[in-house]
């Protein structure tokens, strides 16, 4: 516009043969307003092929405008911008990102913060989903299909990633196979994605926070290709005079006029998009000059921004769109059954749930179930148990005075007037589940932790405690640490402690002969039973006794070893052998890479859950601890560790206490130094170079590695 001066003067007037020099050639200028106009027609006839569900323009909090129910807005996204809405650029010479007309956005103050904008649940019965949006670093427009949230090959075609902050058309194709299914769209910034993928390294995630993104519209349609946008530029434009006077004259007014309402916000998400434009073609200046207050702004802007924290996120379920699933027989899904209203579990009720029923608890044979009392309330108060009907009752479990029967109460939220709740259900079983009402769940939960501490659960179907589970050991005892976990608030430090520091805790493995006569499993716990370590307890205490054991709290899980030659199209980052000395439980879990000497221990694989371990006892143990590359590491270190001692006797003495935690006696120490000195001569290692031999006491240290003393727990 401003370059127009600078035309020479015999240049701005006159002809060249009969054409003026400021005229636009007639052919061109046609051309340009016949497309224009062919545009303006092609969008109106191709407008009827689409379906709007969403339209982003109510700028009032309480409104939304939706062709089909509530969205569903967290954090920034609760409300739609005016139109000419910014972004200021973090870094860089540029001042804005961009300029965007009427939407809902997360990033208009910084694009560290987040949000999530999630559709109401709508059938695909179409074949095109069209998203007007534009997002930065790798934000997402996500299509969820049955509630499944996933990301590869498979979906990629509908989870999009967004790197432009303009907003563009985005299409995403459905597959004829998803056709008639439940599903939503979800947009969010990159760092709201609930599973962030497949990384070889979990260390090179980004974690700077930084990613926005915006939403204008959603179009359904058949036919292939977006709904096209109407041109940035002004109609008005298409009126000047074809001379380039009147068009330079033109532009300038129009753009004056935008920029003047965008700067008192009260542009049209028209004039917001020229503004826009204008931005990006270089028009506008979209650099601060250095003297220039806004150098100061844009400063003083960034210095703020920049101590915007990076919220830490944490996996988690919201409770948004309730809806009745249906019955799949014989768990087919392509063959749905009727619809199910949402209710509590019929499998824990005595009768049919209802809408308003108070569900009892389930009966076994005999009226009773695994893991109840035994026998009435009076029974039990007369065998001395500190269960007494008084605490029952007052955790809201009716006793029936004949019987002694517990029976659960459950209330039930209110329910909506088409007789569902409000929500999805979620939360009225969580509630039903954690009611301090309901013995169940705190019977089933003080089971597990006693199997942890003492091996076996009191009652060992840890997984099954209905009618074809086993019969607990100690009724009494499973419901007064069933009350017990309830009043201290359901505190499973308390259980621990409670069940660690306990004279049970502490018997010795020594049984008396009678003991072992009438109780031949010890379930009547007259001794503690030995116990082989688990797979990871063996781990750490390999690392403990090679001085090897990091315990420091939190971090990265650790990326495992992978085994020679094992590859596959998506290889995670093999990781150091010892896992830099890291506990077990700081490993990186991934289903394809397992390692051998867990699994060995019978660590279970991270496909289901596991309430009861394996525990088995095979060859292939053995083996592992005499040819695993970190087990023979760790003994060495073991070795290492014991070097400095003065004394073959003394280096016999430490390696006892760090691998038995006891001294050796006299006989275990004067045979063991035997057994050394035959294995010197069997090594050819002359004199008394066995006393130092490093390999020699390299070898013992992994030879008492492999001894039930070291792997079982007495």
């Amino acid at each position: 516009v401003g370059h127009v001066s600078n035309v020479p003067a015999d240049q701005k007037a006159g002809h060249v043969g009969n054409v003026p020099h400021d005229a636009i050639d007639s052919k061109l200028w046609t051309d340009l307003v016949n497309e224009r106009r062919a545009f303006g027609e092609r969008r109106s006839k191709t407008t009827a092929g689409f379906r709007w569900f969403v339209e982003f323009t109510d700028t009032v909090p309480a409104g939304l405008l939706t062709k089909s129910g509530d969205w569903f807005a967290t954090d920034n996204f609760s409300q739609t911008s005016a139109a000419g809405e910014f972004a200021v650029s973090p870094v860089g010479s540029n001042v804005l990102t961009t300029i965007l007309p009427r939407s809902r956005n997360t990033h208009s103050i910084s694009n560290k913060h987040g949000g999530t904008l999630r559709s109401p649940n709508f059938t695909l019965d179409m074949k095109f989903i069209s998203v007007l949006a534009g997002g930065t670093n790798n934000a997402r427009v996500r299509l969820v299909i049955e509630n499944f949230v996933a990301d590869g090959v498979l979906f990629t075609q509908v989870m999009p990633l967004l790197n432009e902050p303009r907003l563009r058309w985005i299409t995403l194709a459905v597959r004829e196979a998803w056709a008639g299914r439940r599903a939503y769209l979800e947009i969010i910034p990159r760092d709201e994605m609930p599973y962030p993928g497949k990384h070889p390294d979990a260390r090179i995630l980004n974690t700077d926070g930084r990613s926005g993104v915006a939403v204008r519209a959603v179009a359904f349609h058949d036919q292939s290709g977006a709904p096209e946008l109407s041109s940035p530029v002004p109609d008005e434009l298409w009126q000047a005079e074809p001379n380039w006077p009147a068009l330079v004259t033109k532009v300038t007014a129009l753009a004056g006029d935008a920029i003047n309402a965008w700067a008192d916000e009260r542009c049209t998400d028209e004039q917001a998009r020229f503004v826009d434009e204008l931005l990006r073609s270089g028009v506008l200046l979209n650099e601060a000059p250095a003297d220039h207050e806004l150098t100061r702004l844009l400063t003083r802007y960034r210095d703020l921004e920049i101590q915007i924290p990076v919220p830490t996120r944490i996996g988690g379920v919201t409770d948004e769109q309730g809806f009745d699933e249906h019955l799949f027989p014989r768990g087919n899904h392509r063959r749905a059954g009727a619809t199910v209203p949402r209710r509590y579990l019929e499998v824990l009720a005595a009768e049919p749930a209802t809408a308003t029923s108070k569900p009892p608890l389930p009966r076994g044979e005999g009226g009773r179930r695994p893991g109840e009392g035994v026998g009435t309330i009076d029974a039990l108060t007369s065998q001395d148990s500190r269960i007494e009907k008084a605490a029952l009752e007052s955790l809201g479990i009716e006793v029936h005075p004949r019987s002694g029967s517990l029976t659960l109460a459950l209330s039930q939220r209110e329910r909506g007037p088409d007789g569902g709740t409000h929500g999805s259900g979620r939360r009225e079983l969580a509630e039903a589940v954690v009611d301090p009402r309901n013995p169940l769940t705190a019977r089933v939960m003080v089971n597990r932790l006693w199997q942890h501490v003492f091996g076996v659960g009191l009652v060992k179907s840890v997984d099954n405690f209905g009618a074809l589970g086993e019969q607990p050991s100690h009724p009494e005892l499973l419901d007064w640490l069933a009350a017990e976990f309830v009043e201290s608030g359901w505190s499973i430090k308390h259980m621990l402690r409670l069940m660690l520091t306990s004279r049970t805790f502490q018997l010795s493995t020594e049984a008396f002969p009678a003991a072992r006569e009438r109780d031949p499993n010890n379930r009547l716990l007259s001794h503690a039973s030995v116990r082989r370590l688990e797979a990871e307890s063996l781990r750490d205490s390999l690392l403990f006794v090679a001085g090897r054991l990091d315990r420091t709290q939190g971090g990265l899980g650790v990326p495992l070893p992978l085994r020679t030659g094992f590859k596959d199209f998506e290889n995670p980052l093999s990781g150091p052998p010892d896992g830099n000395g890291r506990r077990s439980i700081y490993l990186e879990a991934r289903r394809n890479y397992p390692q051998q000497l867990l699994i060995a221990f019978d660590q279970p694989k991270p496909v289901l859950t596991v309430g009861e371990r394996n525990v088995t006892n095979v060859p292939a143990q053995s083996l592992a601890l005499l040819n695993d590359a970190f087990v023979g590491a760790q003994s060495g270190l073991l070795a290492e560790r014991i070097r400095s001692q003065p004394t073959p006797e003394a280096r016999l003495q430490a390696l006892w206490l760090i691998l038995f935690s006891r001294p050796a006696t006299d006989a275990e120490v004067a045979r063991n130094i035997a057994f050394l000195k035959s294995q010197a001569a069997l090594l050819e290692i002359d004199g008394d170079r066995w006393q130092t031999d490093q390999y020699l006491w390299h070898d013992f240290a992994h030879a008492l590695i492999n001894t039930k003393e070291f792997l079982y727990l007495r």
